[in-house]
């Protein structure tokens, strides 16, 4: 939870999409074992899955651009404090790219099974 919420408010738009996410795909699996089509389904899961690594990648360039003004206005700042800033800028993009990698994954699979669904 710690790494959760130390990336920012970012994270909470790229939970509640996975959210989303997990639901539309339990949907697609049983709708393609039904043997129906899930053309605006998969279209509908990759465009967001595409959107959380964007989501996480703004909350990175926000997180970077707030952790540079504050290493201007300081006189005295450590290396660590800095590392530890940058880090944490990065976990929204980290978490988005995760979701997305799980999101194709899944959407590939599905892809390909509805298409082998068209056939027969």
């Amino acid at each position: 939870m710690n790494w959760f919420m130390s990336g920012g408010p970012f994270m909470w738009p790229i939970l509640l999409i996975a959210i989303y996410l997990i639901l539309l795909n339990l949907r697609a699996w049983m709708d393609v074992r039904k043997g129906q089509d899930l053309y605006q389904g998969l279209t509908t899961i990759l465009v967001l899955g595409i959107v959380c690594p964007l989501i996480g990648s703004i909350g990175q360039v926000m997180g970077l651009t707030h952790a540079m003004a504050a290493i201007i206005t300081a006189s005295d700042i450590s290396p660590e404090i800095v590392t530890k800033g940058f880090q944490m800028a990065m976990i929204p993009t980290e978490f988005g790219l995760f979701i997305f990698f799980i999101t194709l994954i899944n959407w590939l699979v599905l892809n390909e099974l509805n298409r082998s669904n068209k056939k027969s």
